[in-house]
Order: C-alpha cells, then structure tokens, then sequence
C-alpha cells in the first residue's frame, strides 16, 4: 500500500532526523538484521544516508558501507532484504543475531559503561573493587589476565585463600550486574572469557572505548602525509581526538599503579595533539578558539614552557598585552616557587611586539 509506505518513510526521516542529530548509535533490544535492513533501506533512498553508514560501520565491519554502497550502485532492483543477509554474512558476529549488545566504554575522565544506551550505574557496584577489577580487564583488553594479577592487585596483603575467595566472590557480583543489564555472557554472547589460566575480555565489533578511538585516530593523525590530509580534515581529526579526550583516563585511579603508565601516555598523546590544533587554530586567525584550548592544555600541564609561549602570542595577537604580561607573571612565579627555576627567556621576549615571531 503506498499510503502505509509513505506513513512509513515519514516516520523513518523522523526517527532518523532525532536520532542523527542527537549522534545515537546504541538501541535499546538491538537486533542486527532489523539494523541492517533499516540502513540500508536509508542509504538506497537517500534517507540520511550518511547516519545510515555510520550505522553499518559501528555494528558491522568498516568494509560493510562499502559494500552495500557499490551493491546498491551496480543494481536499482537490488532487494534490501538480500542485502541485508549478504551483510550479515559476509560482515556481522557470528552466530544466532536473534539478540545481543553494544557496550559502550569512557575510561577517559570518570569512568563509565552502557549497554545499549543505557548506562550502568555507579551504585550497582558493591565495592570499588568489583568495578576495579572490570577496569582492569579493560584496560588490558585482549590479553589473559590470570587469577594471581588480579589477586595481587586488589588483594595484596592477604594471604593467597582468602585473596581467592574473595576474587570468585567479586567476579560473581560483576556477572550478575553485567546480566542485570543484558550482558548473558554465554555462548556467541560472551564479554568476559574465563578459562583456567585466566581471564579476557576480547576486541570485537560490539565493545567501543573511547581510548580505542582515539589511538585509532591518533594513527591517521601519525598517517596523515600518506594518506593526503588536508588542513581542514586535520584540523577536523585533531578537534575529534581533543573532544574525546574528557580528562585523565580513569581518573579516579590516579594513585593506582596499574593504570599509571597508560594514563600518562595517553596524557602525553592528548597534550602533543591539542597543541598541534591549537597552532593549527592561531594559523587561521581562530584565536578565541586557540586560547581555550591553550589554557585547557596549562591546566593539564602547567610547567609546558612552549605552551605558554604560544598562549602569550595568542594574547598579543589578540591586543590584550596586560593578559600576556599576568601570564608570564603567575607562570615565572610557579616555575621559581616549586621548580626553583626561570623560564625560557624566549617567553619574554614574546612579551616584545617587535620579536613576536610569526605563528
């Protein structure tokens, strides 16, 4: 019936004019053939079709949208429904798709877990241990972790029996919160693999942390001369990269030795990528833009000499003198008071109007 088709589509242009501008990927009952079907049917009509590839890309393989877009292409008949299955075939999870679950992971400032959109709650775990013990896991994402590393970092000063005690007693409580919330664990299903030598959450196409995204986007960024990027699509990359990074990687470990050496790592990826923005922000006379991220980046790291340096030419380019000359002051005084050092004489120097070298 067209009337219905038509009552249909509006609906559709609806759902996906919300759903689009809001960036919604997690569906609450996610069911991949009905994801598929519906994508494709957008991408084929012209129906938000790019919020319609990302679909595809976020639960099935990059290679999917490539795919459906050349199958779509080659032929106006092509069902959408064969489509939909070759899709699946050739890129989804393996196994029965009649249920399962996207987990969306923030290890990046306070850390958070969703199923399908809907986040976990802080209070659903019983000690800081059990949600501990599920960021460690995480944070070591595709490796074995054994019994003995986990006893040994949350249970170090107890003897081996009850440190084995009460990891099993922890592990219980995380399934049955993970559950709770959809996570079976169980077959095709399964996020924690637990084997006698250990235990592995494993990499597959359902499970997205933001660190994962931004190394990925830190490689293009590496990549970017071989893959021709040009400034705006740097400047695009870059701005990406500084939006996810919302504060230290699980900040709320800061004295936990096992995540140090990530967090700090990322920490420095963060400062050498916001700062490369925010040159590539002074270069296109974006300077209100450039001194916020600037000032963003002195309070992650406020001894960054070359940071301050880009900060005072920012304020001068701006005519706003008396704000160079306070920055100067308050960063002389820090560095003398808890360094009891001076900073770099160029920092003065771009105080001079007449040495201000070019941005």
């Amino acid at each position: 019936d067209t009337g219905e088709i038509i009552k249909a589509e509006d609906y559709l242009k609806k759902a996906f004019s919300l759903a689009s501008e809001n960036k919604y990927s997690m569906f609450w009952d996610i069911h991949l053939p009905t994801i598929a079907e519906i994508s494709i049917y957008c991408i084929k009509n012209g129906i938000y079709a790019e919020y319609a590839e990302e679909l595809i890309k976020k639960y099935f393989k990059q290679e999917a949208a490539a795919y459906i877009k050349r199958s779509i292409s080659m032929s106006d008949e092509v069902s959408i429904k064969d489509l939909s299955e070759k899709t699946l075939q050739m890129f989804g999870i393996a196994g029965n798709y009649a249920f399962t679950y996207a987990i969306d992971i923030h290890l990046f400032g306070r850390f958070t877990i969703s199923v399908n959109g809907i986040t976990i709650p802080d209070s659903e775990w019983k000690t800081k241990k059990i949600k501990g013990i599920l960021k460690y896991l995480l944070l070591h994402k595709g490796k074995l972790v054994t019994r003995d590393q986990l006893m040994e970092t949350f249970w170090p000063d107890s003897d081996k029996k009850y440190a084995a005690m009460s990891l099993s007693a922890a592990l219980y409580t995380l399934k049955k919160v993970l559950l709770k919330y959809g996570i079976k664990n169980e077959c095709n299903t399964r996020f924690i693999y637990e084997t006698s030598g250990g235990l592995e959450i494993k990499p597959n196409n359902m499970l997205f942390t933001d660190v994962d995204k931004f190394r990925q986007l830190y490689n293009d960024y590496n990549n970017r001369n071989n893959n021709g990027m040009d400034k705006k699509q740097e400047l695009e990359l870059l701005g990406r990269m500084a939006s996810i990074y919302t504060g230290d990687m699980l900040e709320e470990e800061t004295y936990s030795d096992w995540s140090h050496i990530d967090r700090e790592e990322l920490k420095t990826i963060f400062l050498e990528v916001s700062t490369a923005l925010a040159l590539l922000y002074i270069e296109e006379k974006e300077l209100i833009t450039a001194e916020k991220l600037l000032l963003r980046i002195l309070a992650q790291d406020p001894y960054n000499e070359e940071v301050c340096f880009h900060l005072i030419n920012t304020y001068i380019l701006l005519n706003q003198r008396s704000r160079a000359v306070k920055l100067y002051s308050d960063f002389e005084k820090r560095l003398k008071k808890e360094m009891n050092i001076d900073p770099d004489a160029k920092l003065f120097s771009a105080l001079m109007p007449d040495k201000l070298p070019n941005p």
